[in-house]
């Protein structure tokens, strides 16, 4: 907005320019035609303004200038104030009238979103699956759930166990006390991740899907009908927005899943529930706060040699689904209450957060039989056990634990730098092959880096005759003992 646009009352000196800013806000307000309309309404008060300075407190007048207040551009307002201060206008009472003006503006616009929000609610009331018309056994659902998942996913071991008891979890929530967050994680895109949340929206219970979602929107639709979010691409735009990490870190325990904002006639505040399953697939690693409180299912993708279905359209729309839902429905139906203050025995190598997160699937899983609990307990072990958890946080521990393996393997004193990289990079199960964000295979040089912290250097190694760079199993030694703990291996000869 320029000077003519501001009613011929902006003044462009620099010294004035910010004056006003402390105590304003941008409200993000007026559209462009009401922003015209406010400045056609000034001009024209401009003339009757100098024969009548009164004329600033009148109604229209105030309402056009907090217009101009709330706009993002502060020159126009500021230098409609200087230009009323020259006038002798009590300016103090006058910008006082102005923010009131625009604060009513403010709440009349909140108002009117919270109002258009009811009325499209319905479109977010998500149906409650129709429960199945006869008891259900838990162990023979759980398996038929396994297989499924299995007919259309490459998945690690113990992941589609663990798959269908947090299914199972999305119809008991009012059993539990936390509700773990499944984390889908890939080094790299095209390794199934929407696919497991295209299959996970046909099986549990009030499915929502999206693929971005605002702080606000999440924790209002949660609190309008509590559904199991499935959210994709998490990575591109929830590593940054610290909002909504809260959010979501808030729903893993059912006592803290609430979160206050103000609104209202008078901005009282008011308690939102964060209180539902949550599902979220991304490309890499997660916050840490999030890591924390999710069960992470590493994801890969499929070789050549790996035959699975294909999840068509067709395939949504079968029967089987819809069926092992209906009766997943009725098993929570059914048995929510026995699971209403359980507590499962706990793997003592799984962190307290872990535990929490364990508990409700762990619940879940004794009431399946024996098979089941100790299925859900080596899925614990393998997923959120010490020695996965540090995977997670740390490439540095992944390699540490990756070479003491090859050394144990090739039951060699020394390793070339060339030899361990070709080595790691052939691991199937590990992210070697496809390294950093350039996705190459590990190179020799951050091989490098990635030992250096743990005081480990390379040395030349080998006959005499042909040294190469390499590193010494004798050398590693006190890293593999701080770090990885457990078996310390014997010097290789």
């Amino acid at each position: 907005m320029n000077e003519e646009q501001g009613i011929a009352l902006v003044d462009t000196d620099l010294d004035e320019q910010n004056r006003g800013a402390e105590g304003r806000k941008e409200v993000g307000g007026p559209g462009a035609a009401e922003l015209e309309r406010a400045l056609d309404l000034l001009r024209d008060l401009r003339k009757q303004l100098a024969r009548d300075i009164n004329i600033a407190f009148s109604a229209d007048f105030i309402e056009a200038a907090a217009v101009l207040y709330e706009q993002s551009d502060a020159q126009p307002y500021n230098g409609l104030y200087r230009r009323l201060k020259e006038k002798c206008i009590r300016v103090s009472e006058w910008e006082r009238r102005v923010k009131e003006a625009a604060r009513k503006r403010k709440l009349a616009r909140d108002q009117s979103a919270e109002a258009n929000a009811g009325q499209k609610r319905a479109a977010l009331e998500l149906r409650d699956r129709n429960p199945w018309n006869q008891p259900v056994v838990l162990e023979e659902l759980l398996d038929q759930l396994v297989v499924t998942l299995k007919r259309f996913l490459v998945l690690a071991a113990l992941a589609a166990e663990t798959l269908a008891l947090w299914i199972v979890h999305t119809y008991v929530l009012d059993a539990a006390e936390a509700t773990p967050r499944l984390a889908l994680l890939s080094p790299q895109k095209r390794c199934g991740k929407s696919k497991v949340l295209d299959l996970l929206f046909q099986l549990v219970q009030r499915p929502l899907a999206t693929s971005n979602v605002t702080a606000a929107a999440l924790f209002r639709t949660i609190d309008a009908c509590q559904p199991t979010f499935l959210i994709d691409e998490v990575d591109t735009f929830g590593k940054d927005n610290p909002e909504l990490r809260g959010v979501l870190n808030s729903g893993h325990a059912r006592a803290n899943a609430w979160v206050i904002r103000s609104g209202g006639d008078h901005s009282d505040p008011r308690r939102f529930s964060t209180w539902c399953p949550v599902a979220y697939a991304a490309i890499g690693k997660l916050p840490d706060t999030w890591m924390d409180r999710s069960i992470v299912i590493h994801m890969r993708r499929k070789k050549s040699s790996e035959e699975i279905d294909r999840f068509t359209r067709q395939a949504k729309a079968a029967p089987m689904l819809d069926e092992l839902a209906r009766k997943a429905a009725r098993w929570g139906q059914d048995n929510v209450d026995r699971l209403k203050g359980a507590q499962p025995e706990l793997p003592t190598m799984l962190d307290d957060r872990a535990q929490d997160s364990w508990e409700p699937l762990l619940a879940i899983a004794n009431l399946a039989g024996t098979r089941w609990s100790l299925l859900a307990r080596d899925a614990a072990r393998a997923l959120s056990g010490a020695q996965a958890r540090d995977e997670l946080d740390n490439f540095g521990v992944i390699l540490l634990r990756d070479l003491r393996s090859l050394f144990e393997q090739l039951q060699k004193p020394e390793l070339s730098s060339a030899e361990i990289v070709a080595d790691l990079a052939a691991l199937e199960d590990r992210s070697w092959a496809e390294y950093g964000r350039a996705g190459k295979p590990l190179s020799k040089n951050q091989l490098a880096s990635l030992l250096r912290p743990f005081e480990i250097h390379s040395v030349d190694i080998g006959p005499v005759t042909a040294r190469v760079k390499g590193y010494r199993q004798k050398d590693c030694q006190d890293a593999f003992e701080r770090y990885l703990g457990g078996l310390v291996l014997p010097p290789a000869s």
